[in-house]
């Protein structure tokens, strides 16, 4: 990245600017531009997604269930991926449905992991991995748990995922 653009880029973080954070920390987290700082990542990335950016929240949640620069936990993941979610984030809605998938840092629960891969792949229709997942459930829903899947989807659509979760 060249300096210049690299200063402002700080400077606009330092003043507050949460895409600016975001995009610091998004730098520093894949070493793009600048080496590879998972110290510098987290500081930026938790700065912005305190300010509700939900890319920032998603990478956050990444760097817990990857324990990239941070010890892995999978509650922490959980966390920041719940956060992006339910704003829109179908890489996070597809990670959280992973997680709801296969039991880590939740409960595992099939019905929430199939409504979590529908949402994701309806946020990004072209996006073919979401609905990939969904097909490959390690566990499989029965026809039950399907009709309970596209209700839980409805209230997810209408009333925001995070609430229509908590409320099962």
């Amino acid at each position: 990245m060249i300096s210049g653009s690299l200063n402002k880029l700080r400077a606009a973080a330092s003043e507050g600017n949460a895409n600016a954070q975001y995009s610091l920390g998004s730098l520093y987290l894949n070493g793009e531009g600048v080496p590879t700082n998972y110290a510098k990542a987290l500081f930026w990335l938790q700065k912005s997604a305190n300010q509700n950016n939900k890319d920032a929240q998603f990478l956050l949640g990444v760097m817990y269930n990857n324990g990239e620069g941070v010890p892995q936990d999978y509650a922490q993941a959980v966390y920041w991926y719940r956060k992006a979610a339910d704003q829109g984030n179908a890489d996070a809605q597809l990670n959280l449905g992973r997680m709801y998938d296969n039991g880590r840092g939740v409960p595992q629960d099939a019905v929430i992991a199939y409504a979590l891969y529908n949402i994701s792949a309806t946020t990004i229709p072209s996006d073919k991995l979401a609905a990939e997942i969904r097909e490959n459930q390690s566990a499989q829903p029965t026809l039950h748990q399907i009709a309970e899947g596209q209700a839980l989807i409805r209230r997810m659509l209408s009333e925001g995922i995070l609430k229509a979760i908590d409320a099962t």
